[in-house]
């Protein structure tokens, strides 16, 4: 009579779409890389900043130069270590809007998240081939 406590009748109940929180997920994995790479940048900077360039413009915007956007190891790292700030709030701000879509989800027991997703993705992919068909 009841529907199973699954996280994908949680997020349809509340009005989420399923979608949403795989876009979280996905999004959470790749904010987590990006730190990775920056703290590997940070730690061992290659030469690679030296190719690192933006495009100056004329002032009829007909043709630019390529300028570098570092001067120096140090400005890069500096650059980095502002990046690294930025992704490390994108990361907890990803980590609470999934935290949000799962708040008062109460499962019967501990669940398996591999395969509440699981679930998910596969709700999601049968309606997109519904909607497709």
């Amino acid at each position: 009579m009841f529907p199973e406590p699954t996280l994908l009748n949680h997020l349809l109940h509340l009005g989420y779409e399923p979608e949403h929180y795989l876009f979280w997920l996905k999004n959470v994995e790749k904010i987590k890389s990006d730190i990775e790479i920056t703290k590997q940048n940070i730690a061992e900077p290659s030469d690679e900043w030296k190719d690192i360039v933006y495009h100056k413009y004329n002032d009829d915007r007909t043709s630019y130069e390529c300028v570098p956007c570092y001067n120096s190891v140090d400005e890069y790292i500096a650059s980095e270590k502002e990046d690294l700030e930025s992704y490390k709030a994108d990361l907890e701000e990803a980590l609470e809007e999934l935290k949000d879509m799962r708040e008062d989800w109460k499962p019967e027991k501990e669940p398996n998240m591999d395969e509440e997703i699981d679930l998910i993705k596969k709700w999601v992919k049968e309606r997109e081939d519904f909607i497709n068909e």
